[in-house]
């Protein structure tokens, strides 16, 4: 897709997604939320090709400066627990359609790669025995977790990338995403993620 065609579709899915009414993604109102300087676009094949996890980078505008936060896309059906953390994340390529936007399909959750606690960068880990370890006694959920690797704070990436061991005080920030065709769009984020740069 060409650089002028790629800009029109962005504003055409960014003017879409603004009218959606009320909530975003895992009840996030929109009120909430901050709008990105620009929408991150992945494809469906992106998603695949990463085993249902792609990492990107997104810009957002808080007081009168411009601020680039990490970001998780995870397909939740698509992480077996004896999945390998130690494989590189798929970046996401410039392909997209124009389709109409739909909310956003439950099974992806799009979170700030950012640990509330010291903002270091969480990661999707499976491997059980470093898990256990972290996790000090507490019980661990099936599947994957998102793990901060600073301080073993942890967070379940299938509840809302909620804390369930370790110092942070809180889970993980969200994005709001919509769904295109074969393209994911993520255009908005928990406005409280500027907690990060206080």
């Amino acid at each position: 897709m060409s650089g002028n065609r790629r800009r029109t579709f962005i504003k055409g899915v960014a003017a879409t997604m603004a009218l959606r009414p009320g909530l975003g993604l895992a009840g996030i109102a929109i009120e909430d939320t901050l709008p990105m300087l620009e929408p991150v676009v992945i494809s469906r094949a992106d998603l695949d090709r990463g085993g249902g996890e792609v990492a990107f980078e997104a810009w957002f505008r808080y007081g009168d400066r411009d601020r680039l936060v990490g970001g998780l896309l995870l397909d939740l059906e698509k992480m077996p627990p004896s999945r390998s953390s130690t494989r590189p994340l798929t970046r996401p390529s410039d392909r997209t359609t124009a389709d109409p936007v739909s909310l956003s399909d439950p099974r992806l959750v799009a979170y700030v790669s950012n640990c509330p606690h010291e903002a270091c960068t969480v990661h999707l880990e499976s491997n059980r025995q470093i898990l256990t370890r972290a996790a000090d006694g507490v019980g661990l959920p099936d599947g994957p977790v998102l793990l901060c690797p600073c301080h073993f704070s942890m967070f379940d990436p299938r509840k809302d990338g909620s804390r369930f061991a370790g110092p942070a005080y809180r889970g993980l920030y969200r994005y709001v995403l919509g769904v295109s065709g074969s393209s994911i769009i993520i255009d908005r984020l928990e406005r409280a993620v500027v907690e990060l740069f206080g």
